[in-house]
């Protein structure tokens, strides 16, 4: 697949929403479907900030910054496919010196927020038929992937071989 939204549809799963389906396309710069389109014009309007509005991405983007309010998804439907996405398909490993471990962290602002987080990547990749190892905070995949979830206040990212912050 070439990005989370196809990964889930050969997966027999679904987006969290067009919405989100659509944020994924754009992040990636997955050429836009005519729905895609209709939908990038509510979210990428920028008028608020006195902006002129996004166009379609051509390519894939290096960061993605979201306003996204209370129980909008930000969890399941974006940070649970991006982070699966780059541990499964990213290739990241290649980056890295041999046996090397590559971690795809997500960073939660609370410990109650961080479970909730690894809860939901958990259940994407059980709902995926994805093994894994689970321990506190983190989930090893086989290849010496590793997502780790931690709560900004532990976070120390210095020392690892990181190819995914969310």
């Amino acid at each position: 697949p070439a990005n989370p939204s196809e990964m889930l549809e050969q997966h027999g799963l679904e987006p969290a929403s067009p919405m989100i389906e659509t944020t994924l396309r754009a992040f990636y710069g997955v050429p836009p479907r005519p729905e895609d389109i209709v939908r990038w014009k509510k979210i990428a309007r920028s008028s608020w900030l006195g902006l002129k509005r996004a166009p379609w991405p051509t390519k894939a983007a290096g960061k993605l910054i979201a306003l996204i309010g209370r129980r909008g998804l930000k969890t399941s439907g974006l940070a649970a496919p991006i982070v699966v996405y780059e541990a499964l398909y990213g290739q990241h490993e290649q980056h890295v010196a041999p046996g090397t471990p590559v971690h795809y962290v997500v960073i939660a602002p609370t410990v109650r927020q961080a479970r909730e987080s690894i809860k939901s990547i958990r259940a994407l990749l059980d709902s995926m038929g994805v093994a894994y190892d689970a321990k506190e905070g983190e989930i090893t995949l086989e290849g010496e992937r590793i997502i780790s979830v931690m709560t900004a206040a532990e976070a120390s990212l210095r020392g690892y071989a990181i190819a995914v912050l969310v």
